[in-house]
């Protein structure tokens, strides 16, 4: 990649913008070296909280393939996405109360947010 003319674009509108999310120096040779940088990227038609946690975790797993990148994938729902991915998908437990009738009394619980788990 040509990074010769780097300073001039990082100093031209509407880029001078993206100087908050690009930490770069020179080298010793005065070559342009990104040290650190935000990458943006949007998604589209995903509407849900099980369809950000399939993002997150698909984005998470593209992370660990590239790790020489450092890159951390960030969400505003990450916290909460975490909580979702953190429960099984479906968990059964018997209690110890019985019904009424006195049958043993079953709770089935499943995962409302219809993740998928790996």
């Amino acid at each position: 990649l040509d990074m010769t003319q780097f300073d001039y674009f990082i100093g031209t509108d509407p880029y001078t913008a993206w100087k908050d999310g690009v930490r770069y120096r020179h080298d010793s040779e005065n070559r342009v070296v990104i040290t650190s940088m935000l990458l943006m990227i949007g998604y589209k038609g995903t509407s849900s909280l099980a369809g950000k946690a399939n993002l997150l975790r698909s984005s998470r797993k593209i992370c660990a393939r590239y790790s020489q990148y450092d890159m951390v994938p960030f969400d505003t729902d990450a916290e909460l996405v975490d909580v979702i991915l953190a429960v099984p998908s479906t968990t059964i437990r018997k209690n110890t109360k019985t019904t009424h009738s006195g049958y043993p009394m079953f709770d089935f619980i499943e995962n409302a947010f219809g993740c998928t788990r790996d």
